[in-house]
């Protein structure tokens, strides 16, 4: 990943900033605000180079080079040592979550209500822009009744925060899987088997009103299940659900019709036959999603994950022994590289499940100041990763295809907190996973998280 090198050259009529940025409009406007010229006077150079998973969807460095430049009146560039690295880049997002519901005893949700305060830092920036994904993760997953799904953005006297990889979508879900871990445990229900019964099928509607297509998350929940419980998957009759052959009384086993068509044709000949085809579409429902910047997920992306875990009880370690994923692909053009996204998206998020943490000094400044004080995942931590892509859910992608980039990490807190509270029948609310939060919460004398500001 490249450094972020703001280099700036004022000219006679114009200021040029060259750096790398996902967000070059942003990068115009803001350095000029704080120039007080016009947006027409800056221009933007975005080098071919360098990756961000987030970092750069937002102006952050710039203005300094861009008023520094200005004073001088010669081209200044900033190069950033790694504490002040530390100290200005933007952190992953962090909120405060209450998700209630109400359930029937054999699990279908009646009603939802979640209320979630998200952490802007001292500017709002595009965490304001962000609270619309919310309500896609805390209201897509299982089938809902009523649902009241609220976001507030809230500045803080903290530095301010930006997106990382699947943003707001891995805390929204280690709160909706915990949560769900948690009604099981109340109605005396098996989690996977619950899961099975009330994820999103086609037909059923989002929190936000979007109407999801093809059943995906059943087989998908069905194919961990038999991986969990090696068992094998062995053929008995092919028929065609939802335009897909599949083996009979197993979901998900199969492939879309059009592979088999192809198959077909390029082993015995042609196939003919006739039928309509209607484009998708994915409209939300206007009332569903008041204040909504996204209203609906075009391209809607399924992960289902699955981990063993030991806990050291006596040192708070957690060391993850095996991770299972089931990626829903769409279509698998490249399935080395859709592989090697989970892998990194995996570990990826191992680092914020039980290592990365920043917290803020009495002074307000960010403690952690380099890779000494600020734990990332290291080669030692990495492990295999078992993955089946699952292929063939709709998609109005090109060739089928879906996104593979974001979506691995976005399980992977979640479950590692839900394994982790199974080992230790402890409620995990709270993460990441560090050993002294792991031995405070094996405290028997610990106190439950409360968050009575969230109540009521």
């Amino acid at each position: 990943m490249a450094n972020r090198l703001p280099r700036l050259q004022p000219t006679h009529w114009r200021h040029h900033i060259i750096t790398s940025t996902h967000t070059p409009w942003t990068v115009r406007v803001v350095p000029a605000t704080a120039l007080g010229i016009s947006p027409s006077k800056v221009r933007v150079t975005v080098p071919p180079v360098g990756g961000g998973f987030g970092l750069k969807f937002d102006c952050s460095v710039e203005p300094y080079a861009a008023i520094l430049a200005q004073k001088l009146g010669q081209a200044v560039s900033l190069a950033l040592g790694r504490e002040e690295e530390m100290l200005t880049c933007l952190c992953r997002e962090n909120a405060e979550i209450r998700l209630r519901s109400a359930v029937t005893a054999n699990g279908e949700i009646v009603a939802r209500d979640g209320r979630v305060l998200m952490d802007c830092g001292a500017y709002g920036g595009e965490q304001v822009f962000l609270t619309t994904m919310t309500a896609h993760t805390l209201g897509g997953n299982y089938r809902l009744g009523a649902a009241r799904l609220t976001t507030q953005a809230v500045c803080t006297n903290t530095p301010p925060n930006g997106a990382f990889r699947a943003c707001k979508g891995v805390y929204n879900t280690f709160a909706l899987e915990r949560h769900t871990d948690e009604i099981c445990r109340a109605i005396s229900m098996d989690p996977v088997e619950f899961r099975k019964r009330h994820v999103v099928g086609d037909g059923a509607l989002s929190a936000t009103g979007q109407v999801f297509e093809g059943d995906v998350l059943r087989p998908m929940l069905m194919r961990m299940a038999a991986k969990n419980a090696a068992l094998p998957l062995n053929a008995a009759k092919l028929v065609l659900i939802n335009g897909r052959v599949e083996i009979e009384d197993r979901p998900g086993t199969g492939a879309a019709i059009q592979i088999v068509i192809a198959e077909h044709e390029a082993r015995y000949g042609p196939v003919s036959g006739t039928g309509a085809f209607t484009a998708p579409g994915t409209p939300a429902m206007p009332c569903c999603a008041a204040g909504h910047f996204i209203d609906a997920i075009d391209i809607p992306v399924f992960a289902v994950h699955s981990c063993d875990v030991a806990v050291d009880r006596a040192a708070g370690h957690v060391h993850v022994l095996d991770y299972r994923v089931v990626q829903d692909v769409g279509r698998a053009i490249n399935p080395r590289a859709i592989a090697s996204q989970v892998q990194g998206g995996v570990v990826q998020g191992l680092g914020y499940a039980l290592h990365e943490e920043v917290t803020i000094g009495p002074d307000g400044r960010i403690e952690q100041d380099g890779f000494e004080t600020y734990k990332i995942p290291l080669a030692g931590d990495t492990l295999p990763i078992t993955l089946e892509m699952y292929e063939g859910a709709p998609s109005i992608g090109p060739l089928g295809t879906k996104g593979a980039g974001e979506v691995p990490i976005l399980n992977v807190g979640a479950t590692i907190a839900c394994a982790v509270a199974n080992a230790t029948g402890k409620q995990v609310n709270e993460l990441p996973l560090t050993p002294p939060r792991v031995l405070d919460l094996m405290d028997a004398a610990s106190a439950p998280l409360r968050l009575a500001h969230l109540e009521g």
